[in-house]
């Protein structure tokens, strides 16, 4: 959730379980310890999971929701209504299968949170009248996951306790559980909420992997099957995965280590909004990431567009981490409730529509008890729901406008192609065959994956005329080969690549490790041409001096544009008779591309995609 909302949820009046009159602090021992276990994240999360939080009803200022503030219709009740209209909804047997309670479990209606007497979060017992491994057992006998929310590091009023530490072996307390600065004092964690201290995960002090431990085995204990931990740095903040002091990694490591002696084999979900060069250390442990800031609007509806439509900028540079195991996480999918949503119904599809093809997670934050027909049809429509499960991302074409193309190869060789407009007025939105990896003349069947309607068969491409922010989902069945499409690899193993990602007119191209994203991703029609982001691999300005370099730009159908791959491998511009060379036979990443004599030396010796 977004900073101003966390910090109405920490930094208040602090209450012990004993000193609040909740009971004796005793471990949570509801679920029988299990066995330790080698992290498996293929086997926890083979498919982007599907279901339904708690946060966006609590955040909202939608009449009735939240009479007396933010998070205040959070309780037990509420829950279990949602949990049942999950079943009750046929969601359940569409694979919506996860029931998430985010912040506040934890504090009373005046957002005040609540320790137990070893400094772990305690629920709040005015909310939830029943002992969590309870609540988590009513979720269960209904064929349902529970999930809870907890968030990094130490709070601050944790910290205040001195509470020792549950299980300690080393005498720690809450406080030499936390980092220090050189003055002593407790270093802050830079989530932006001010609201938690930093935990010492350095080698010489135990005391703060005993602390994550200890809230690890109270959280199982109740049964759960989901974590999200939130306030998870670096985030929206500076500082690298080396830095103790800027980053929450060796915490995050500290959970997944816990877990793994726990035997817990649950979903761990890392927020609020990850960093995409972190990605390879989340990836280690945790099963899923938010991609950025909050969708919800914090106003007198669950969303609006401007949150919805951010994702659309932010989704492709995941494409490369998502796998069976790993999936980055757009947030709420919120089309359920029609006008509460603060969508139009175009918008709700469109929304949908982006969430499937690049296999988020699909978990909605409506009032299930409230869903209008369309939201229900949204959200369960077999053909989208499986096209999210399959697991392979759908990337742009381009994005240099508001009318977009995305597409993904399926797994039978088929296409799947989103037709956006994301303008304020009406507008056509073509897909290009080429510019998929299919060949110009080729003929395709075209299937709409909402209507469940076959549409015959185009050939070269398939043009739509969408109102505003409207959406078109198809599945592109191939009548024989389609055109190869992949990185074309060179120098050092490393991969051509157009330079930072950026699709318009004149981007140079470089070298540049091989990471999987569009912007190395290049199709091979079989026309002559060389294609990235729906252009053409063009020498800059037509010219054929040597060291000229070598751009992206629309195509055309010039010679400067046309290329030959010849048996040395060499790949050759028809214009300049000069081949695609790495400058100065430099491998650093980010080595200009250029036109050379050809000479089949290593700095000019390609691998296009084949298949």
């Amino acid at each position: 959730m977004r900073t101003t909302a966390r910090r109405l949820l920490t930094g208040l009046v602090a209450t012990a379980t004993a000193a609040a009159g909740l009971g004796a602090a005793v471990p949570a021992t509801a679920a029988p310890a299990a066995a330790p276990v080698v992290f498996s994240p293929a086997t926890i999360a083979p498919t982007p999971y599907l279901g339904w939080s708690s946060w966006s009803l609590q955040a909202t200022t939608y009449p009735g929701v939240n009479p007396h503030s933010w998070s205040s219709w959070l309780n037990e009740d509420h829950i279990l209504q949602q949990a049942n209209a999950l079943v009750s909804t046929g969601m359940a047997a569409a694979g919506y299968k996860f029931v998430n309670i985010d912040a506040a479990w934890y504090a009373d209606i005046d957002r005040n949170p609540h320790f137990d007497a070893y400094g772990r979060l305690e629920q709040d017992t005015t909310r939830f009248p029943d002992p969590m491994a309870t609540v988590v057992n009513k979720v269960h006998a209904l064929g349902l996951k529970l999930g809870v929310y907890d968030y990094a590091g130490m709070a601050k009023e944790a910290y205040d306790l001195n509470a020792p530490v549950y299980g300690t072996t080393h005498g720690c307390t809450t406080r030499n559980a936390v980092l220090k600065d050189s003055s002593g004092a407790p270093v802050v964690l830079p989530s932006g909420w001010n609201n938690a201290y930093a935990l010492d995960m350095s080698a010489g002090n135990p005391c703060g992997y005993e602390y994550i431990y200890s809230v690890a085995q109270k959280l199982t204990g109740y049964g759960i099957d989901y974590l999200k931990l939130d306030g998870v740095t670096p985030s929206g903040t500076s500082g690298t995965v080396a830095d103790l002091t800027r980053s929450s990694y060796y915490e995050v490591a500290g959970w997944r280590k816990a877990f793994d002696a726990l035997g817990w084999q649950g979903h761990l979900e890392l927020s609020w909004a990850m960093r995409k060069d972190e990605a390879p250390y989340w990836q280690q442990n945790a099963t899923g990431v938010r991609t950025q800031g909050d969708v919800e609007c914090y106003c007198s509806t669950l969303v609006d567009w401007n949150h919805v439509v951010s994702r659309f900028t932010s989704a492709p540079g995941w494409a490369p981490y998502t796998k069976p195991g790993f999936f980055p996480d757009l947030d709420s999918l919120d089309v359920g409730n029609g006008a509460m949503d603060g969508l139009t119904d175009d918008q709700r599809r469109t929304a949908t529509t982006l969430w499937s093809i690049v296999n988020s997670p699909m978990y909605t934050g409506d009032d299930l008890t409230k869903l209008d027909s369309l939201g229900l049809s949204l959200l369960t429509n077999p053909e989208v729901i499986a096209q999210n499960q399959q697991g392979l991302p759908a990337k742009p074409v381009s994005q240099a406008t508001n009318q977009q193309t995305w597409y993904v190869r399926n797994k039978d060789g088929s296409y799947t192609v989103a037709l956006f407009n994301l303008g304020s007025s009406s507008a056509t939105v073509t897909a290009d065959w080429a510019d998929l990896g299919l060949r110009t003349a080729q003929s395709a069947g075209v299937h709409d994956m909402w209507t469940h309607t076959d549409l015959g068969a185009g050939t070269g491409s398939f043009s739509a005329t969408l109102p505003a922010y409207g959406s078109r989902l198809l599945k592109l069945t191939p009548d024989g080969p389609v055109a190869p499409s992949g990185p074309i690899t060179g120098l050092a193993g490393k991969c051509a690549d157009v330079k930072g990602a950026v699709s318009t007119d004149g981007t140079d191209l470089d070298l540049w490790g091989c990471n999987g994203g569009a912007n190395q991703t290049w199709t091979v029609p079989g026309d002559g041409t060389v294609r990235a982001y729906g252009k053409c691999m063009d020498v800059r300005g037509g010219a054929t001096a040597a060291g000229t370099s070598v751009q992206l730009y629309t195509c055309n159908g010039t010679p400067a544009q046309s290329w030959t791959y010849q048996g040395d491998r060499t790949l050759k511009n028809t214009k300049s008779g000069l081949c695609l060379d790495v400058a100065g036979a430099t491998s650093t990443s980010g080595t200009r591309l250029d036109i050379w004599p050809c000479t089949a030396a290593a700095n000019q010796l390609w691998n296009l995609p084949t298949s």
